[in-house]
């Protein structure tokens, strides 16, 4: 069972597929209020989706996966698509 799930225009979602990945990614891009139930801790947060892209940023910005490689790398995979 996965630890999240959440919550969109009020239909509960458990990302377990890709597809499950990308409707909360567009939604957080399309600024909607997003519900997120933790559920081992048993916690509910709901912003809209810009508290989350900032949140997102904050994190690359924290770890590796900001280095300029491993960048110029996701841009050559999105570029060549």
């Amino acid at each position: 069972m996965n630890r999240y799930a959440v919550i969109i225009d009020n239909k509960f979602i458990q990302p377990e597929t890709q597809d499950d990945v990308l409707k909360i990614l567009r939604s957080i891009v399309d600024d909607e209020e997003i519900t997120i139930v933790d559920i081992a801790n048993k916690t509910v947060h709901t912003h809209y989706g810009h508290y989350f892209l900032d949140k997102i940023f904050e994190w690359l910005k924290s770890c590796a996966l900001s280095t300029v490689t491993r960048f110029d790398n996701m841009l050559e995979g999105i570029l060549n698509e």
